[in-house]
């Protein structure tokens, strides 16, 4: 009886695998691998720009790249053209973004779901495939629309469009700039404090003159943001120049470190350099200049009062031009070239419709029969997939070290996560090339779908981790304190309650990481091999043949895979929401 009654022994507590014990060392070696993938590539430039020689060959020291750049009235002429379609092209796409941000998100105007939708389309769709479109719109000599103007007005000797211009490219970069510069403000306008915008209203200011003198001023931050950081991926801009600006010798930033480099001479190597190291001179001036604008200034309008308001009420009249004007929208920068691309698929000559037979199914013939399309599309979607799957893990890793556990150095890491906006895809592609080169037992990987990826990876890292940095702050750290008190160790809360909340946020980012990845022509031009190749570098090489009829065959197959990407991401959500 008494061993009954005897107290139990108390048992020791099991011990949980946390990361506090190892947090420096997790933090220490994740700042390494993160510099590694995005300062050093850098670096590398840098010393390539000052030394003469292929990469990976004796090579000595030498100025002579920057003299040959700054000599060069072609090379510095590059830097001035890309800023001349890169300027007036976040211009226009930023004030289009902040009227349709506006619209959506605080206005009672129907289909705001449907408009959201179709700007996600602006960023899905390859480049290529719209360049495409509008290179049978716009020609000079077969453009459809050229052939119109002059067939109603007779008294024109020729089409007032040329599809290798200035405001062509502009146009055509149009609708992934607005849609980029839509998901980064829209949010903005949600959390705006209401009591500004009903104060003007109440003292008699409509809608439009209150988003003007109100609402946009009080966004200035996010706006230039938007903006900035717009500017680097227009100036990135790769496929679109290089279809619609090589014919009329319209050379800008990426295109001309592509043929530098692409020319495999140590002068050129180290002339792309050079031009890289002064462009990113020019980017670095920018993002200081973006932060003095701010400093000193105070923009607080979220405070402890609620931001709810009754959405702006439009009349019926307002409500149908505005849908009509963004139908008419969507139309023309997304829809039209699209469908002519499609129409040119089944062309005999792409872009001349006076000869017989017009249409054929010549060119999709040759494309399907084409023995390499089905590794080619095998390739594509496999180092998208890698890409997404990799990426998506390696963000929320990055995202929770900086947001949940918080540990000494986080501060450089959320720098380094926001390093490659300020590198043009071109740029970071000639750096991962150098660092290739360059690092023993790295050669291996040039030619690889693992350097393709890594390279995408990479380039979506400041996307990727600020969507999941939103995400983490949006659910309360107390569901994991439940879980800690309740004995549930680190990887279990992990697995079983933040991984779970964050699901919907990591696959939209998967989804974007895998456009960008099959559409990517920039980054991954110089990494891959004659054997390794993508839709969108395939669609290149037709178009450089030139076979324009299989490049449109291969670009609008691109659309199709996206798009299958898309309805899997729509499934999976449904599902997840159901």
């Amino acid at each position: 009886m008494a061993t009954l009654l005897e107290r139990p022994r108390p048992t020791r507590p099991v011990r949980k695998l946390t990361m506090r014990g190892g947090r420096p060392v997790l933090m220490l070696g994740t700042v390494l691998i993160v510099g590694v993938l995005t300062a050093y590539p850098l670096l590398l430039i840098l010393l390539q720009s000052v030394r003469t020689g292929i990469p990976g060959q004796a090579s000595t020291w030498s100025l002579e790249s920057y003299m040959r750049v700054f000599s060069d009235p072609s090379l510095l002429g590059s830097i001035s053209s890309t800023f001349a379609i890169a300027i007036p092209t976040v211009a226009i796409s930023t004030v289009l973004a902040i009227v349709f941000s506006w619209l959506v998100t605080r206005t009672d105007l129907p289909y705001k779901r449907t408009i959201e939708v179709l700007l996600w389309a602006g960023i899905l769709v390859p480049s290529t495939t719209q360049a495409l479109g509008w290179i049978l719109l716009l020609d000079p000599h077969y453009g459809l629309l050229n052939e119109a103007a002059t067939t109603i007005l007779p008294f024109l000797h020729s089409g007032p469009f040329n599809a290798y211009s200035y405001p062509s490219i502009i146009w055509a970069n149009l609708a992934p700039a607005t849609a980029f510069r839509f998901l980064l403000i829209a949010p903005a306008f949600r959390n705006l404090d209401a009591s500004l915008e009903e104060a003007a209203r109440v003292s008699g200011r409509g809608p439009w003159s209150t988003l003007m003198r109100i609402t946009t001023p009080l966004l200035t931050p996010a706006i230039l943001a938007a903006a900035f950081l717009g500017l680097i991926i227009a100036v990135e801009s790769f496929e679109v120049p290089l279809l619609l600006g090589a014919p009329a010798n319209i050379r800008v930033f990426s295109t001309q470190v592509y043929a530098l480099v692409t020319s495999y001479s140590g002068s050129s190597f180290s002339a792309a350099a050079a031009l890289s190291t002064v462009f990113l001179v020019v980017v670095l001036g920018l993002a200081w200049l973006y932060n003095r604008s701010l400093a000193g200034t105070s923009f607080t309008t979220l405070t402890g009062k609620t931001t709810h308001q009754a959405p702006v009420r439009l009349s019926q009249r307002t409500k149908a031009t505005v849908l009509a004007g963004i139908g008419l929208y969507f139309f023309a920068v997304i829809l039209l070239p699209i469908l002519v691309t499609l129409l040119g698929t089944f062309m005999s000559l792409f872009g001349f419709f006076n000869i017989s037979p017009v249409f054929t199914l010549a060119n999709w013939v040759t494309t399907l029969s084409n023995p390499t399309l089905l590794n080619t599309v095998v390739t594509t979607v496999v180092f998208s997939l890698i890409a997404a799957v990799v990426g998506m893990v390696a963000y929320f890793f990055i995202s929770y070290l900086i947001i949940r556990v918080h540990p000494p150095g986080h501060g450089l890491l959320r720098f380094l996560s926001w390093l490659p906006w300020a590198t043009p895809g071109i740029l970071l592609g000639y750096g991962l090339l150098q660092m290739f080169l360059n690092t023993p037992g790295l050669g291996a990987l040039y030619g690889t779908v693992f350097a393709m990826s890594l390279a995408i990876i990479i380039t979506q890292v400041p996307l990727g981790v600020q969507m999941v940095n939103a995400s983490l702050l949006q659910h309360s750290k107390d569901l994991e304190d439940v879980g800690r008190v309740s004995g549930a160790g680190t990887v279990y809360r992990l697995c079983r309650i933040v991984v779970p909340l964050t699901v919907p946020t990591l696959l939209t980012v998967g989804l974007l990481v895998f456009a960008a990845a099959a559409r990517d022509v920039a980054t991954i031009t110089l990494l891959s091999s004659g054997n390794l190749r993508t839709l969108s570098l395939l669609t290149i090489d037709y178009v450089s043949t030139p076979d324009l009829g299989a490049a449109s065959v291969s670009g609008f197959l691109l659309v199709v895979l996206i798009m299958v990407a898309a309805a899997v991401y729509a499934v999976l959500t449904r599902r997840r929401a159901a």
